[in-house]
């Protein structure tokens, strides 16, 4: 079924740039005529025979299995998901800095294979796009779909980014504090408002007290998921490790829920607005400026 009848000129246009040029910059801007979903869909068939010089310049897509594995979804399903919340961030950064994504420079910490950065360059370019990963699987993952972004190897508990940029204009970080443990939250959030322009914009996402309901029973029972319900309503956090080798004495990764309270202790960002979306109802998204 694809392309639709509506976009194959468009992409035929590309095609004829793609064949004149390497130069993925020229590509991006003959496909950004696309709708931004049908732009989104395109890099989800790549590489096409019908298309190949396109193929030659454009990233392909990672494979199911790896689709999967870091998010437990693949194929449309992942696609609308991934549409969604890049449509939402696109949506915040025009209503709260009155000005649009093109050009902007963006940063996706907890880049996993990619699936994010891909979608944004609909908005930027290449050279403006930063992606980094505590786990060098995930930046490898990237690299074999020549993702074409800057990508680098973060920490768990990272008090400084691996890039000399410290000007972002957008940070984003997908189901990123959905697995993070309080100390790592609390690195993440103050060393990100460093590298962030005054003037720019933070979203991320985080779960809800919902989440631990969708638990099959042996996980309920074995983390003791009423006790974590107690903590989120006390504390606005709770936290269930797994199991995983400590990074400087804490288990970093896991399952976590936390509130908007929580965040505000936070006194470097303000949050601007909470928003959700039905494609993936238990990703709460929270966005917040530098204070």
């Amino acid at each position: 079924m694809w392309p639709m009848e509506h976009a194959k000129s468009t992409l035929i246009e590309a095609e004829v740039v793609a064949s004149r040029s390497s130069d993925i910059d020229a590509a991006l801007n003959a496909l950004r005529a696309l709708a931004f979903d049908d732009f989104v869909e395109a890099l989800m068939f790549m590489p096409s025979a019908q298309f190949p010089s396109l193929a030659r310049i454009l990233p392909t897509m990672a494979e199911p299995v790896v689709q999967r594995s870091w998010t437990g979804n693949d194929g449309y399903i992942l696609l609308k998901e991934t549409i969604a919340f890049v449509r939402g961030v696109n949506e915040a950064f025009y209503r709260h800095l009155g000005r649009s994504l093109e050009n902007a420079t963006v940063l996706d910490f907890g880049c996993g294979w990619g699936r994010i950065l891909r979608a944004m360059l609909y908005y930027s370019s290449p050279k403006r796009l930063f992606g980094c990963d505590p786990l060098e699987i995930s930046l490898e993952e990237c690299r074999k779909c020549n993702l074409p972004a800057q990508l680098a190897l973060s920490d768990f508990l990272p008090t400084s980014l691996p890039f000399q940029l410290q000007s972002f204009d957008l940070i984003y970080c997908f189901s990123v504090f959905t697995h993070t443990s309080e100390r790592a939250t609390a690195a993440a959030l103050n060393t990100l408002r460093r590298y962030i322009k005054d003037s720019g914009l933070l979203v991320i996402t985080i779960r809800p007290i919902e989440y631990w309901d969708l638990l099959i029973p042996e996980q309920q029972q074995t983390i003791g998921v009423e006790a974590k319900r107690q903590s989120h309503r006390a504390r606005g956090f709770a936290f269930a490790p797994h199991n995983r080798v400590p990074i400087d004495g804490d288990v970093t990764y896991g399952d976590t829920s936390m509130t908007s309270v929580f965040l505000r202790q936070f006194t470097g960002w303000e949050i601007v607005k909470m928003d959700h979306n039905l494609q993936d109802p238990f990703q709460l998204i929270v966005i917040m400026r530098p204070r």
